[in-house]
């Protein structure tokens, strides 16, 4: 009845606008589906600083010569345009790239864009300093500092170049979680040959997952990283009915850290960390005393299930772990004798990074006392052993009155039993902490009993001493 009131024309678009609004709900998937095929657009500022080395001309030169081979490095994967600053602001950038912060770098990018890069190039004790920085749009995010320094000055630009493909964070979908996996489409994969994708996103790199809330519009609400948590880039896959994914193993030291998935308006992503440079400070400490613990062993665990020491932890509990190019790590921080965190970790990501453990100073005294108490328990072993084999010799070859003097020895030692005992007594005057602490003083005194398990002489004793005395009656 409706339909024939309405003029002809809108009769027949009328199905086809019903349809659209029908549809409208499901345009997420219609984005993912799209997402492999949409360039990033990208804006690049480049400054210099106020040097008489670096004149207008040549930076002109250096600001064609960069753009001109970024766009033959990465084709339609990035629509890139340069973007100037006032000079006030290009000064200001020059001089603290390091230390701006995303909202700074918000106020310096151009609107409508997903990534920003901030180049500063200067001249430094006779070599080129180029210093690079990403800011993320759809992220509000600003990497790491990528720095690079090349002495001769026909090789700037390609330095420049590599900075800023060093820092570009590709963004992905998080499409799939499973045990310890999770399946990632990255942004624009089908806009490179695969060669140059594997060279942007290379095996072992860093993505950091996200939160992603959006309003009803589809507008960006919040992003929020999830903690502790990496995902290393394994390699590409692709066959004939869809895009290349990227297979990425889950590092985290949290407990299903990626469970909330993709409900409603709330999306779940991935963003790479890039090649950041220097290194990180890893700070250990109490998580109830916020004390820092000396002495902590670092390890980074290496494939095959091996690991390479990175020193201990100074007197403030930190300790420098260097920049690997950007992949992903798993870092095993342990006390004298218990593994105390697994830390993931992309060294230069961050300067500082504060890891909570379960301990504290009671523990390192308990580690302490034990290092001495198995000190004194294997010399005590060890005296014991050489007198009881002495005292068997002498026996043997007829000197049962040395071999008496021998045993006596052994008796007035005291027993390995009695060290036990002392053992289980400060065991008990240990505990008393958290729940947390109480199960490491309880483990790390375990272990140390199952370390002398097998040194019980007594039998032996026992049996020795009894065939001296039947000995000495005889006689």
């Amino acid at each position: 009845m409706m339909a024939s009131i309405l003029p002809a024309a809108v009769r027949r678009v009328l199905p086809l606008v019903l349809g659209l609004v029908a549809v409208r709900p499901c345009s997420a998937t219609a984005v993912d589906q799209s997402w492999p095929w949409q360039p990033h657009r990208i804006a690049a500022t480049l400054v210099t600083t106020d040097d008489r080395r670096v004149s207008a001309a040549f930076r002109g030169q250096l600001i064609e010569t960069v753009f001109a081979r970024l766009r033959s490095a990465t084709g339609q994967f990035w629509k890139t345009s340069p973007h100037p600053l006032p000079a006030a602001a290009a000064f200001h950038l020059a001089q603290r790239i390091g230390d701006l912060n995303a909202e700074q770098a918000a106020k310096l990018a151009q609107r409508g864009i997903d990534k920003h890069f901030l180049i500063a190039v200067a001249p430094l004790d006779g070599v080129w300093s180029v210093r690079v920085r990403e800011w993320d749009a759809n992220f509000n995010s600003i990497g790491s500092l990528v720095e690079r320094r090349v002495g001769d000055r026909t090789l700037l630009a390609d330095a420049v170049v590599q900075a800023v493909l060093d820092a570009f964070r590709a963004p992905a979908r998080i499409v799939d979680v499973g045990q310890n996996r999770a399946e990632l489409s990255v942004q624009g994969s089908m806009l490179l040959p695969p060669d140059k994708l594997r060279r942007l996103v290379r095996r072992g790199d860093g993505f950091q997952p996200y939160f992603r809330l959006r309003a009803r519009s589809g507008a960006v609400v919040d992003a929020q990283s999830v903690p502790w948590t990496l995902i290393r880039a394994g390699e590409f896959t692709a066959d004939a009915e869809r895009p290349p994914s990227l297979e990425g193993e889950i590092v985290t030291g949290l407990r299903n850290p990626l469970s909330g998935g993709r409900r409603g308006r709330n999306e779940l992503w991935a963003l790479a960390v890039g090649r950041p440079s220097g290194g990180t400070w890893l700070s250990v400490r109490g998580d109830r005393s916020d004390l820092p613990l000396a002495d902590c062993e670092v390890y980074r665990l290496l494939p095959e299930r091996r690991y390479e020491s990175l020193g201990k932890t100074d007197y403030a509990g930190k300790l420098f772990v260097p920049a690997h190019d950007g992949q992903a790590e798993s870092l095993i921080v342990t006390s004298r004798y218990l593994p105390l965190a697994k830390l993931p970790l992309v060294p230069g990501l961050l300067t500082e990074v504060a890891a909570p453990v379960a301990a504290d100073q009671n523990l390192r005294a308990v580690e302490d006392w034990l290092a001495a108490w198995q000190s004194d328990f294997v010399e005590l072993y060890i005296r014991r052993r050489a007198l009881i084999v002495t005292a068997g010799y002498l026996l043997d070859h007829g000197r049962t009155a040395d071999a008496k003097k021998m045993i006596d020895q052994v008796h007035r030692l005291g027993t390995p039993q009695a060290r036990v005992d002392a053992l289980d007594l400060r065991r008990r005057s240990a505990l008393g902490g958290s729940a947390s602490e109480s199960r490491l003083v309880e483990a790390v005194f375990a272990l140390a009993l199952r370390s002398v398990a097998g040194l019980d002489d007594t039998q032996v004793v026992i049996t020795l001493t009894e065939k001296i005395d039947a000995a000495l009656k005889k006689s």
